[in-house]
């Protein structure tokens, strides 16, 4: 028996010892994982949603058509927030059968990991506040729109923070969180990036007052959300972000949230051309928010583009 072992001049460091090959996905390439997720994303959250209205009919004794039709009134907020938190769940449930089965990897590395990121969220907050509180000032200051009343309502501002907390979490960990991130692993990260934002924008095509402008609006939104993911691997400063921007658009400053109308502390008047307000789409069917998402995506982009966070990923979800 020879127990000769070779000399190794470069023998692995203790990093490498300890360091485990991670699993390989089940399908190698990153843009067909997406693809895939996609359609069993839109499957899942469509029939969830579809039994939720079904359990609101059997709760209320009220048919389907009409849980749909009081969807779009402030009266139909607690079945709009019991749906969407069933779209939710759905979108979870996807998630989590594609990164355990197909991805191999933890649902938490999609970008939960909050060490580190509590300024990010704020900023995230920050922007998406801001860039609606703009529009409205600048579009009351031309007289495009003019406030006529406040009114406020604390147990429907607490339930359009619930409902407008699920919706952002839903498009962020399917849009940003899964498909980008596995975008990422096929194409040049600003043709991932491109991807995904027009995958947002179709996502909202059905919505009413659906417009070109809208679009391209929620188009440039998709890459404000997606370019500090695409560099800082997170999740936290797009989802606030998009939460603040729903919030303040529709809760607080009165527009319609692409194309749905939530009641506002702010009652307002349009006034001016559709082109510029945004019409009954809301402030996201408006040329001058394009002005200022550009603005934001610079912003942004140079701000995140060289800021580089540790992560850490528990490996039990």
């Amino acid at each position: 028996m020879n127990n000769y072992t070779p000399f190794n001049p470069f023998p692995p460091s203790e990093s490498e010892q300890a360091t485990p090959i991670p699993p390989q996905p089940l399908i190698a390439q990153g843009w067909l994982r997406a693809l895939l997720y996609f359609v069993f994303f839109l499957v899942i959250s469509a029939l969830m949603q579809g039994l939720g209205l079904l359990l609101l009919s059997v709760a209320t004794g009220q048919g389907v058509n009409a849980i749909l039709q009081s969807l779009e009134t402030t009266e139909g907020t607690p079945y709009f927030l019991v749906v969407q938190i069933m779209a939710l769940s759905g979108t979870i449930l996807a998630t989590w059968v594609f990164r355990h089965f197909i991805d191999r990897q933890t649902v938490w590395s999609l970008g939960f990991d909050y060490q580190h990121r509590f300024n990010d969220a704020i900023m995230g907050f920050g922007v998406g506040a801001g860039l609606i509180a703009i529009g409205f000032v600048l579009l009351w200051a031309i007289g495009a729109i003019k406030i006529i009343g406040f009114h406020v309502h604390p147990l429907n501002l607490f339930l359009f923070v619930l409902l407008l907390i699920a919706v952002s979490l839903n498009e962020e960990i399917s849009v940003r969180g899964y498909m980008l991130f596995n975008l990422l692993q096929s194409f040049d990260k600003y043709v991932a990036l491109a991807i995904s934002a027009v995958v947002f924008g179709v996502l909202h095509a059905l919505n009413p007052n659906f417009s070109a402008v809208a679009l391209l609006n929620i188009i440039l939104a998709g890459v404000l959300l997606g370019i500090y993911y695409v560099h800082q691997k997170n999740l936290w400063f797009p989802f606030t972000l998009h939460f603040a921007w729903n919030f303040f658009q529709g809760p607080v400053f009165g527009f319609e949230v692409s194309g749905t109308n939530l009641s506002g502390i702010i009652e307002q008047e349009v006034s001016g051309s559709v082109w510029l307000t945004g019409g009954s789409f809301g402030f996201e069917g408006s040329v001058l928010l394009s002005v200022l998402l550009l603005a934001a995506i610079g912003f942004t982009h140079n701000l995140y583009k060289t800021t580089t966070h540790k992560e850490t990923y528990p490996s039990n979800f």
